[in-house]
């Protein structure tokens, strides 16, 4: 069965890939940005911070399902951070993006990462999965040196754990890939029971993630 990701992420593509799927990557049409940065995460009465980031996963993997036939399985994800109750998304400019990291640094905060999978227009699975992380004290000249890294730009918490951001971070809980917004741990046996990905993750074509360099002495 052939799998699209909704999103165009060279990042997120390249995890499928090294684990052994055949994954192709397609822009969604859902306005994130209709959720109010640093508000909740929906009007919806009741609704749980889970709740809502599987319901954007799920729009995001219907809005590319629709465009195929029922043999493309579609991918949806979504990932929002958690810090005293509110949820913040992706910042929309520097100055939004040194506030959220004033309020991180020197405490901790939970990552939420959701989840879809859709077939014939249809929801077909769907899961969420939670990281921990804390983040080292930080003065706002060193907070102002990493936005000007440019890598809160579309990044869930406004910084990019998998790169210079890593140095921002005392100590982390959880999977790995649900920090960069790929819940592996969650998804993989889904996609294993539909035979999208071999029990074994067995591919005739799979290369490991490439390593990342850290820049020292930006932060």
């Amino acid at each position: 069965m052939s799998l699209i990701l909704a999103s165009s992420s060279p990042w997120k593509l390249e995890i499928l890939r090294a684990v052994g799927l055949e994954v192709a990557g397609e822009g969604h049409r859902v306005n994130e940005r209709e959720v109010a940065f640093g508000e909740l995460l929906s009007e919806n009465a009741g609704e749980s911070i889970e709740e809502g980031v599987r319901r954007i996963a799920e729009a995001k993997a219907l809005s590319v399902s629709r465009r195929h036939d029922a043999a493309i399985l579609v991918l949806g994800t979504d990932q929002v951070l958690e810090i005293d109750g509110k949820v913040f998304g992706k910042a929309g400019s520097p100055g939004e993006a040194h506030s959220v990291l004033s309020l991180l640094q020197g405490r901790g905060h939970r990552l939420v990462c959701g989840w879809a999978l859709a077939r014939q227009h249809h929801v077909t699975a769907s899961g969420v999965d939670t990281a921990h992380l804390r983040m080292r004290s930080l003065t706002g000249e060193q907070i102002q040196r990493y936005v000007e890294t440019d890598e809160w730009r579309g990044m869930a918490g406004c910084y990019r754990f998998e790169s210079i951001g890593r140095q921002l971070f005392d100590s982390i809980e959880g999977d790995f890939f649900t920090i960069l917004g790929m819940p592996l741990c969650s998804l993989l046996p889904t996609l294993r029971r539909v035979q999208v990905v071999s029990s074994t993750g067995d591919t005739e074509e799979s290369s490991p993630i490439s390593p990342i360099s850290l820049i020292k002495g930006l932060i």
